[in-house]
């Protein structure tokens, strides 16, 4: 897994991916998973950069519970996995409608 910054030089037309860290996933061990890796990984280089906000663009195996209580300049982007339960849409109330009789 690796994490890179991504730039914008001013002599090239489009953004440069910059790798600045990285974590190697050992599988079939008792090492932290993928997700645990990735979040140590990732708050590492947040707190390399303090002030600005870090966004995480990630796969689906980087999502789960373990993503609760990021600090407040680190969003995490993932989609959806295959078994995610998904809801209808909530009913929407308008604006102007009158409260309960």
């Amino acid at each position: 897994m690796a994490a890179d910054l991504v730039v914008r030089l001013p002599f090239r037309h489009r953004p440069v991916a910059l790798p600045v860290g990285s974590a190697l996933v050992r599988k079939d061990t008792d090492a932290a998973s993928r997700l645990s890796l990735g979040r140590r990984l990732v708050t590492a280089v947040a707190a390399a950069v303090p002030g600005r906000t870090v966004h995480v663009v990630a796969d689906s195996a980087y999502a789960g519970k373990g993503l609760r209580g990021l600090p407040a300049h680190l969003t995490w982007t993932t989609r959806l996995r295959a078994k995610s339960a998904r809801s209808p849409r909530p009913h929407r109330v308008p604006v102007n409608a009158a409260g309960p009789a």
